[in-house]
């Protein structure tokens, strides 16, 4: 039983905190079951001794663990102060980590390394970026949609596409053919390829 007490009070704090993270920033997240957990210590070095200053604000004292959490008034406040904490490391993460990235790439740019964006996957990169994109999405050199992305669940490969031909339109040429692509996203693992149309412009047309 303690074993599973020291799990949830000691472990779960950082799991939350790379939870809350994964929620407010679309990222690719592992599914390693040991990453996991040391992703989660990891969040932990930064919100266990937040909350044991948190504590000692709260007037606790701080006896060994043992004697500590032997008062359930002692469990319910760490584990209030935790989910807070952890919430915040979470959210906090989301805009500390360009700057751990940018860090990254001045090194990587020093050795002549390409620039890398963690945990972010390509689809992401190229249509997650809270724009509207024309695109043409194939199975197996089979046409399957043509519209504007809407809504995409990249985890679960699941992806919205509006029927918008008449607003598309002006982009095709007299086949019906698109005038001009901008790239290609191409998941060759599953056979599928997305084309994004160029957005021409229609008034200098």
């Amino acid at each position: 039983m303690e074993s599973y007490v020291a799990l949830l009070l000691f472990v779960m704090p950082g799991y939350l905190a790379r939870l809350v993270y994964g929620h407010v920033e679309d990222g690719v997240l592992e599914k390693d079951k040991f990453r996991i957990i040391m992703e989660s210590l990891l969040y932990n070095m930064a919100i266990i001794p937040t909350v044991y200053l948190a504590l000692l604000c709260a007037g606790r004292t701080m006896n060994p663990p043992y004697i500590f959490f032997s008062e359930p008034i002692n469990i319910a406040m760490y584990a209030g102060f935790s989910v807070v904490v952890a919430m915040l490391a979470g959210v906090a993460w989301k805009y500390l980590k360009p700057w751990y990235v940018r860090g990254i790439n001045r090194v990587r740019k020093i050795s002549n390394q390409n620039a890398i964006d963690l945990d972010k996957s390509v689809f992401d990169l190229a249509f997650n970026d809270g724009k509207s994109h024309w695109v043409e999405v194939y199975k197996e050199d089979k046409v399957l949609a043509r519209g504007l992305l809407g809504i995409m669940y990249t985890s679960n490969g699941e992806l919205y596409i509006t029927d918008e031909e008449d607003c598309i339109s002006p982009y095709l040429d007299e086949n019906g053919k698109p005038k001009q692509y901008m790239g290609t996203y191409i998941d060759y693992k599953n056979n599928l390829l997305i084309r994004e149309i160029e957005p021409i412009n229609i008034e200098t047309e």
